[in-house]
C-alpha cells in the first residue's frame, strides 16, 4: 500500500507539470494564432480617392475560383485597393505575405494556418498532447499511467487508447514524417474545399519574395487551384523579368489598378487640396516634379505628413515662402542625402547641379519676397528647426547680463531664439563666454534644473573633447576635473558622467566596480538612481533579476524618497513601462525575447518583491496592470 501511495503522489505530480507545460503550449498557440492572423493596413484610408466602383467590379469576379494577379508598382496602394474590393466582396481575405515572414515554418505551414486556423490550432495541441501521454506510459518513466487509467475510468479501454497513442507517436518520431505532408493532403480533400468557401487567398509583394518561396508558393497554388479565388499581388514588370515563367501561365486574370491611383491623379488632387488649404498657389513646375518623378501614394503619406508637421503643427506657414519650404521637404523626403549636404553649409548650386534637381534649384535660389528665402534664412527652412530671431545684439546682452542663469531656463527650448542663436554661434564665442555659460549651466544641473540649451552646452563640450582625439577616459578625466569645483556628491559624479559625458552605465561599471550600497555615498547621495544603477552594472545584474538583500534594501530607500526614480529602475531594467503623466503602470509578468533568457522563476520572486510597492501606487491613484512581454 505504501508503494502505491508513493506511485499514485508522483503520478499526481509528474501528471501536473506535464499538463502545465501542455496548458502552457496552448497559451502560446492561441497568440501564435492571433500574431500570424493579424492584417495591418496603412493609417491612410483612401477615402479622398475614389475607388469603388472599380472595386465593385473585382469584387465579382471573385465569385469564381480563378486565380488573378493585381498590377501595380510598389507603395501605389495595392494593399488600400484590397480593402476596399473585400468589403464589396463580402469573403474573408486571408493575406500571405511570404515576403514579411518571420518564423522558420515553410509556406505550406504558414497558409494552413491562416486557412484552416481552428483546425491547425487542435491539430498542434493534439500532437503535443500525445507526446505527452506517450512519454508517460514509456517505460523509462513508467509513472503506472495505465494501472492511475484503470482505476479512474474503470475501463481497459483508456489503457489501451494510450498504449495506441504512445506507439502512433514512436512510429511519427521515427520516420521523421513531415507534416506539411498531412497539409498538402489536407487542402487536396473535399472537407477543405468546404471550409475554403468563403475565403480569398492574397498572396502579397509575389515580386520580392526569394526563389525559394516562389517555388513553395507555386506547390501551394497546385493544391488550392480552382477551391477558392487567389489574387498574387506585386509588380508583373519585375514578373516578366523572371527566368521562370510559371506565374504567368497559372494568372486566369490580369487586373489592373485603377489610373485614378497613379501619380498624375493623385498628385493634382493633393495639391488642388493644399491651395485651398494654405490659401496660396502651389508651383506647377513643382507639381509637375512629383508626377514625372512617379511618386506613390505611399511617398504622398509621407510628403503630407512632412508637410503638415511643418506649415500647421509647427506654425511655420507665416514664416517662410511656401513653396521654397516644400521643396526642402521633397529633398528631405526623397534625397535625404542632398538635403544634408545643405544642411552641413555646401552651396545650393552645387549640391542641385544635376539637371533632374534643375526645378528645386529654381524655386530655392529665389531671394525675392517676403519671409525672408531660403538663402537668407536657411536654419528657418530646415525641417524641426524654430524660425523665431533674435538679433546677435540681443543675445550677447542676455550672455553678459546677471541673470544668464536664469534665461538658460526661461530662453532654452529649442523653439527660443536664444537657443537658436547659441547653437549656431557657440563655437564662434570667445573663451570668457563659453567658460560663463558652461559654469552656469553646470549650476542650474546641479540644482536640479534643465533645458535644452543647457544640455546642448555641456554635450558640446563633450563633443568637444571627443574631437581633440580623446577616449572614454580621457574625457571621464577632464569632466572629473570640471567637476572638482562644484560642491556635488559622488552620485552626482555619476548622474552627470552617464548624462552628459556619454558614458554608460555598463562603462561606468567598469570604472566603479567597488561600490557599497550600504556606504554614505549611497545613503546620502543626491542622485541615488544612477548609483543603484551603477553597481547593478558593476555587478553584472542589469538584466539578472536574482537580487540579494542589499539590493532590496537599496532599493526601498530609493522609493521612499522618490517613487519617481523606483519606478524609472524598473523601466530601465525591463520590468516595467509607464506613462506617469497619465500614472499607468504596465507590468510584465514575462519576458520572452531572443536576446534575453530569463527565468521565469527569477521574474516571479522579483515581482513578489515589487507588488506591494506597486499596491502602494495604486492607492495613490496609479493604474497598474499586468500582462507577458515579447
Amino acid at each position: 500500500m505504501a508503494f502505491a501511495h508513493i506511485n499514485i503522489e508522483n503520478i499526481v505530480v509528474f501528471g501536473g507539470i506535464s499538463l502545465s507545460i501542455y496548458i502552457l503550449y496552448t497559451v502560446l498557440n492561441i497568440i501564435e494564432f492571433k500574431y500570424y492572423d493579424k492584417v495591418s493596413f496603412d493609417e491612410e484610408e483612401l477615402d479622398r480617392i475614389d475607388t469603388q466602383e472599380y472595386a465593385r467590379y473585382f469584387s465579382e469576379l471573385l465569385t469564381e475560383n480563378l486565380t488573378f494577379f493585381l498590377n501595380g508598382e510598389w507603395g501605389i496602394g495595392k494593399t488600400e485597393y484590397l480593402k476596399v474590393v473585400k468589403n464589396y466582396s463580402g469573403k474573408k481575405f486571408v493575406e500571405l505575405n511570404l515576403w514579411a515572414i518571420k518564423d522558420e515554418r515553410t509556406v505550406i505551414n504558414i497558409s494552413f494556418s491562416k486557412l484552416h486556423p481552428i483546425i491547425y490550432f487542435f491539430s498542434k495541441t493534439l500532437f503535443i498532447g500525445c507526446v505527452v501521454i506517450s512519454i508517460l506510459v514509456t517505460p523509462a518513466i513508467n509513472l503506472g499511467l495505465e494501472k492511475f487509467i484503470y482505476n479512474f475510468t474503470d475501463s481497459e479501454i483508456f489503457v489501451k487508447i494510450g498504449v495506441l497513442i504512445a506507439l502512433f507517436v514512436a512510429v511519427w518520431q521515427f520516420f521523421k514524417y513531415e507534416s506539411d505532408d498531412l497539409y498538402y493532403r489536407f487542402f487536396q480533400c473535399n472537407i477543405s474545399t468546404y471550409f475554403l468557401r468563403n475565403k480569398v487567398l492574397v498572396i502579397d509583394d509575389f515580386d520580392r519574395i526569394s526563389k525559394k518561396n516562389q517555388e513553395e508558393a507555386y506547390k501551394l497554388f497546385n493544391c488550392l487551384n480552382g477551391k477558392l479565388p487567389i489574387i498574387f499581388v506585386g509588380d508583373f514588370c519585375q514578373i516578366e523579368k523572371m527566368q521562370d515563367k510559371y506565374l504567368q501561365k497559372i494568372i486566369d486574370r490580369k487586373i489592373e489598378l485603377p489610373s485614378i491611383l497613379y501619380s498624375e491623379n493623385i498628385w493634382n488632387s493633393y495639391f488642388s487640396m493644399l491651395n485651398k488649404k494654405l490659401s496660396v498657389e502651389i508651383s506647377q513646375s513643382l507639381i509637375d516634379l512629383f508626377v514625372e518623378e512617379k511618386r506613390n501614394l505611399r511617398e504622398r503619406k509621407m510628403f503630407h505628413y512632412y508637410t503638415t508637421q511643418e506649415l500647421i503643427n509647427r506654425n511655420k506657414k507665416e514664416y517662410v515662402q511656401i513653396n521654397q519650404q516644400l521643396a526642402l521637404i521633397y529633398l528631405y523626403a526623397f534625397y535625404p542625402l542632398k538635403y544634408n549636404k545643405l544642411l552641413q553649409g555646401e552651396v545650393l548650386v552645387t549640391v542641385l547641379s544635376e539637371d533632374k534637381f534643375k526645378t528645386l534649384y529654381e524655386i530655392l535660389e529665389n531671394l525675392e519676397n517676403y519671409p525672408k528665402p531660403f538663402e537668407r534664412n536657411k536654419k528657418g527652412y530646415y525641417l524641426y528647426e524654430s524660425v523665431k530671431i533674435l538679433t546677435e545684439s540681443e543675445a550677447v546682452s542676455i550672455m553678459r547680463g546677471p541673470n544668464l542663469k536664469k534665461e538658460l531656463i526661461e530662453k532654452g527650448e529649442s523653439s527660443d531664439g536664444f537657443y537658436e542663436y547659441l547653437s549656431i554661434k557657440y563655437e564662434q564665442l570667445d573663451s570668457t563666454l563659453k567658460d560663463k555659460l558652461l559654469d552656469e549651466a553646470l549650476c542650474n544641473v546641479f540644482e536640479g534644473k534643465s533645458s535644452s540649451l543647457i544640455y546642448f552646452i555641456i554635450i558640446t563640450t563633450t563633443n568637444n573633447f571627443k574631437s581633440y582625439g580623446m577616449d572614454k577616459i580621457e574625457i571621464h578625466e577632464q569632466w572629473l576635473a570640471i567637476l572638482e569645483n562644484y560642491t556635488i556628491d559622488f552620485s552626482q559624479k555619476l548622474y552627470f558622467l552617464e548624462e552628459f559625458a556619454s558614458i554608460s552605465y555598463l562603462e561606468l561599471g567598469k570604472m566603479y566596480n567597488k561600490l557599497d550600497l550600504y556606504s554614505k555615498d549611497f545613503s546620502q547621495g543626491k542622485a541615488k538612481k544612477s548609483y543603484f544603477l551603477t553597481y547593478l552594472s558593476s555587478k553584472g545584474k542589469w538584466r539578472e533579476y536574482s537580487w540579494s538583500k542589499e539590493y532590496w534594501d537599496a532599493l526601498d530607500v530609493i522609493f521612499e524618497e522618490s517613487y519617481e526614480e523606483y519606478l524609472s529602475i524598473l523601466q530601465l531594467i525591463n520590468i516595467i513601462d509607464m506613462d506617469l503623466s497619465s500614472r499607468k503602470i504596465i507590468v510584465f509578468n514575462k519576458i520572452d525575447n531572443h536576446v534575453l533568457h530569463v527565468s521565469a522563476e527569477h521574474i516571479e520572486r522579483f515581482l513578489s518583491r515589487v507588488k506591494p510597492r506597486l499596491e502602494q501606487l495604486q492607492d495613490k491613484g496609479f493604474d497598474v496592470s499586468y500582462r507577458d512581454k515579447k
